[in-house]
């Protein structure tokens, strides 16, 4: 059993200002793959879970078994279990939290490969559901190959126009816990006061636990700091784990678009329009990624999975602000690279592809850069296209 399913799923419940106490709001969670070695335990601490009101058991077979003997506990939480297809949509119905252990585990001799064959078009079904029943829910996905599953969802509900960064969650707490044991181990001290950062994804070497950034105190963790000056074992390994990972969510990506229609045309205005907005510039939508334009194309900025972010922007962005409200701390990112040449390959970002570079990094380094406007100017444009566009006496 996954010590972090409970803990997780309590604190999304939490920090959607659930309460525990007499009176509390009708919240229903659903568990999708309850009859399984993942979902069965998990049904049962659901269960336990004051915060729980509602308690939605589905899987293929075997769930009313397990949805009877859940019931039995003695806490509050109505529990109801469904089983087949035709009752998935009754299921899902006005969920809260939708939690996703459906799928089979990784078995002997079985490659990676072949868990995503099976596992991918059993989560892109209960997405697709869950885009129709309960497009608001939370979705917590356990499922693995996590670090493709989750991208899988993420393009379901978009397609759907359900999509919503902050309500789509990959379990990998797992990791935490047990960098913090293994730390604690190895330190031996109180693993209570222990927190170590992990970065990355769910699988191999897309795990990076930080030691170097952990700090203990008397009373707990004193001081976890953002990513700072780290030991070059784990830059290499930031390096390593980036190309694992982006081949991951390449794959979940490819999965969901395989048979999906050709929608180019709308993506090229969402996308020209959004990067005008966030003072990213839409140059590399006008005039094309293989433009002569030497600051149309890499180094000037590329996420942490090595994908080019297409900012031609100087200072912080709209995300920048929104990681603020989220109470996310400031990253500064880790670059490689001296000179021009040494920039082939981009600008390496060590975490999210934090925010864009003004021009006098890259002239410092030999590396031509255009004319850019500022958001200012590019508001105004908008502004006038808009009134030309939708003039205030016909809209």
């Amino acid at each position: 059993m996954r010590p972090s399913v409970m803990r997780s799923a309590a604190q999304l419940l939490r920090r959607r200002n659930y309460s525990s106490a007499s009176g509390q709001q009708a919240r229903k969670v659903a568990i999708l793959g309850a009859a399984g070695g993942i979902g069965q335990p998990l049904s049962l601490l659901m269960k336990l879970n004051p915060l729980v009101s509602s308690l939605s058991l589905y899987d293929i077979a075997a769930t009313p078994g397990v949805a009877a003997d859940v019931s039995h506990i003695n806490s509050p939480a109505l529990v109801k279990g469904f089983m087949a297809d035709d009752q998935l949509a009754e299921a899902l119905d006005g969920a809260d939290l939708v939690i996703i252990p459906a799928g089979v585990p990784r078995k002997p001799g079985m490659t990676r490969d072949d868990l995503f064959n099976i596992n991918a078009g059993i989560v892109k079904n209960l997405c697709t559901a869950i885009a129709k029943y309960c497009p608001n829910a939370l979705v917590n996905m356990i499922s693995n190959p996590v670090n493709s599953t989750v991208p899988i969802a993420a393009e379901v509900f978009k397609k759907a126009g359900t999509y919503d960064e902050k309500r789509l969650f990959g379990v990998t707490t797992l990791d935490v816990v047990r960098a913090r044991t293994f730390y604690a181990g190895k330190a031996n001290v109180d693993v209570n006061t222990v927190d170590v950062p992990v970065v990355g994804g769910h699988a191999g070497i897309t795990i990076l636990p930080l030691f170097s950034q952990v700090r203990l105190g008397k009373n707990g963790v004193e001081e976890v700091l953002g990513l700072g000056q780290l030991t070059q074992f784990e830059k290499d390994g930031l390096e390593a784990l980036k190309g694992e990972l982006k081949s991951s969510i390449e794959k979940g990506v490819a999965f969901t678009n395989a048979n999906a229609p050709d929608i180019r045309f709308s993506s090229f205005q969402y996308d020209s329009f959004g990067d005008s907005l966030a003072d990213t510039g839409n140059f590399p939508f006008l005039y094309g990624n293989d433009s002569r334009e030497p600051a149309l194309r890499t180094p000037y900025g590329e996420t942490f999975f090595r994908r080019a972010t297409g900012r031609f922007s100087d200072g912080r962005l709209i995300v920048d602000f929104i990681a603020d409200t989220m109470g996310l701390p400031f990253v500064r990112p880790y670059l490689s690279g001296r000179t021009a040449e040494d920039f082939a390959s981009g600008a390496n970002f060590a975490v999210g592809g934090a925010m864009a570079l003004g021009p006098d990094f890259f002239r410092g380094r030999g590396v031509p850069m255009g004319d850019r406007m500022h958001l200012d100017v590019e508001m105004k444009w908008f502004h006038d296209l808009l009134d030309l566009l939708c003039p205030a006496d016909r809209y």
